[in-house]
């Protein structure tokens, strides 16, 4: 179940790098990190594969 845009958004974004992961489209030297990060952090999510692109946001509630 989607409770918020939020979680709607994760979804997209984690179903796209599983997607593209099959592909051979991912930066594999941190896929495992991201497939990690992404299934064990609620709050959290990547929106990048790229390993040299790393930058952290935080939304205002």
């Amino acid at each position: 179940m989607v409770r918020t845009n939020f979680d709607a958004r994760k979804a997209v974004f984690v179903k796209r790098l599983i997607e593209e992961g099959s592909q051979h489209r991912v930066d594999f030297d941190i896929y495992d990190f991201l497939l990690a990060f992404n299934k064990s952090l609620n709050d959290y999510y990547t929106t990048s594969s790229c390993s040299g692109r790393i930058a952290l946001a935080k939304h205002r509630d």
